[in-house]
């Protein structure tokens, strides 16, 4: 294994790695933490094996499986390492071995997924290679099934719906879901339409209050639940014209979309085109509850325990009622 990302992987839980200084604010904090983690793995990794180049991916699924890292963080090094092993080869995939090439189409389909919690154009250069390592499987004869699969739904991640289809069309592969719509302007969003496809539209927070909950069906289920189950609250949702907001996803899983407006029906769930169209909100913690009072943030809770967070968003919503 890479002693760099061992050692910086380490370094990350080290209190030094995590300093309060009274001028930083919570939002630049994170950035000088990751500032902090790029220094230190760059020296470290000018210290690691050159035999990494043998077996590149492994460093990278050890850091992608590991759920004590926050996301930002894997994000960053999850990208160093990126930017050490594979970045050079990028202009270079004609000339690649088969399985380095395969690799690197692993290694971009899985930076392309983490990019989006940064917004669609971050991910994009990871998406363009992989739809040009796809390219270059075919030509070899190595595109299987799963590589087409992978390749679509990181197109349907990035919003590039027609070459999602292309490459349905080119590999015989059942396209789903449909999506239909595509409005070019505001902050805009995946829902289920009458007909059972998704559908892309704009929506908006401008209104007198708005509430806004970076959710997922499955993590905020217990969140929804217990709302559903006190009255106070429900109704300020309601009033409140509470918008359940997935982060962009490799998978468009309209199913689970589905079966949670079936099960909520005054609070359907829907999913974010673009995070860099919300930027006020980190779609990294789930759930994430913002209110917005005529467009700005005027308050926010994060995370779910149910008598202290329903206490919190009830003093903060029948605040602003008042």
């Amino acid at each position: 294994m890479n002693m760099g990302v061992t050692a910086t992987h380490a370094a990350l839980n080290w209190n030094w790695v995590r300093p309060v200084w009274p001028g930083l604010s919570q939002m630049e904090l994170p950035m000088l933490r990751a500032s902090i983690f790029i220094a230190a793995y760059t020296f470290l990794a000018a210290l690691s094996s050159p035999a990494l180049a043998q077996l590149p991916l492994d460093d990278l699924n050890v850091i992608n499986k590991d759920h004590s890292l926050a996301p930002a963080d894997k994000l960053a090094m999850l990208s160093a390492e990126y930017e050490r092993t594979y970045a050079k080869q990028e202009g270079k995939i004609t000339h690649l071995p088969d399985d380095f090439l395969i690799s690197l189409f692993k290694a971009a389909d899985m930076l392309s997924n983490y990019s989006l919690l940064k917004g669609r154009a971050g991910s994009l250069r990871y998406v363009s290679t992989v739809n040009l390592v796809i390219a270059e499987l075919e030509k070899r004869g190595l595109a299987e099934a799963a590589h087409y699969r992978a390749a679509i739904r990181t197109n349907i991640s990035a919003r590039q719906f027609q070459i999602a289809k292309d490459l349905a069309a080119t590999s015989s592969s059942e396209l789903s879901p449909s999506i239909k719509s595509l409005p070019s302007y505001g902050r805009r969003v995946i829902a289920i339409d009458e007909d059972h496809s998704a559908i892309v539209k704009s929506t908006d927070v401008d209104r007198r209050t708005r509430i806004v909950v970076v959710s997922g069906c499955n993590v905020a289920s217990k969140a929804i639940r217990d709302i559903f189950s006190n009255s106070k609250l429900l109704k300020l949702f309601n009033d409140g014209d509470a918008l359940w907001l997935m982060p962009p996803t490799s998978d468009l899983d309209l199913e689970k979309m589905e079966e949670w407006n079936n099960t909520y029906p005054s609070q359907p769930i829907q999913m974010a085109f673009d995070t860099s169209e919300w930027p006020e909100i980190d779609f990294s913690v789930i759930p994430n509850f913002y209110v917005f009072e005529n467009g700005k943030v005027i308050g926010q809770v994060s995370g779910w325990n149910e008598s202290e967070t329903s206490d919190q968003l009830l003093f903060l919503l029948n605040k602003i009622q008042n």
